[in-house]
């Protein structure tokens, strides 16, 4: 049984798609905050800044692995 039956193509894309812009604007929050507060100084505030891009990749690889796993 295929998950096309249960979710339609629709419904997934849009999965896909939500989960591409939330990571997104996350990361895009994140790096304002950080050069608002101008604290680039702080090893901590650097780490913050590669979690939220790893984020932001992590949930585009999810999104295109559910997007293929489910549509094709």
């Amino acid at each position: 049984m295929r998950s096309d039956d249960i979710f339609g193509r629709d419904f997934i894309d849009i999965v896909c798609r939500l989960l591409k812009v939330l990571a997104f604007g996350f990361c895009a929050v994140m790096v304002f905050s950080l050069i608002n507060t101008h604290s680039f100084e702080s090893w901590s505030n650097i780490a913050a800044v590669f979690f939220a891009v790893a984020v932001v990749v992590g949930s585009i690889f999810l999104g295109h692995n559910l997007k293929k796993r489910w549509i094709n």
